[in-house]
């Protein structure tokens, strides 16, 4: 009897505890779309392997100049300040040439 009782309490379904669905307004059923797409996803793929080939193409002719002209621009502008410092060194030379020559006058005039 003790096992008839457990049988009946397992099995039996009471009204409290089913859950009933509102129909108010009918439910409506969709299928969702796809999260994934090869198609779009293989022609994205193929556009940003094209941007890449393309970048790498451009980084690689900024390397060509950058190897090839940065020495030579390097070299023209030490050339550019070479000329500088001597045009500087060679106007001291003249401004303290000057300043011995109204020193002299200056002793002399003493």
């Amino acid at each position: 009897m003790l096992i008839g009782l457990i049988v009946y309490v397992a099995l039996r379904k009471p009204e409290k505890l089913r859950a009933k669905l509102d129909d108010d307004p009918p439910i409506e059923v969709r299928k969702s779309p796809k999260r994934y797409n090869h198609d779009a996803t293989e022609i994205r793929f193929v556009a940003i392997e094209q941007k890449v080939g393309r970048h790498s193409d451009d980084i690689e002719k900024l390397k060509d100049l950058l190897r090839v002209d940065l020495p030579a621009m390097e070299r023209r502008l030490n050339d550019a300040n070479e000329g500088r410092v001597s045009e500087v060194h060679a106007r001291v030379n003249e401004i303290l040439g000057e300043v011995k020559e109204l020193r002299g006058e200056m002793k002399g005039k003493r």
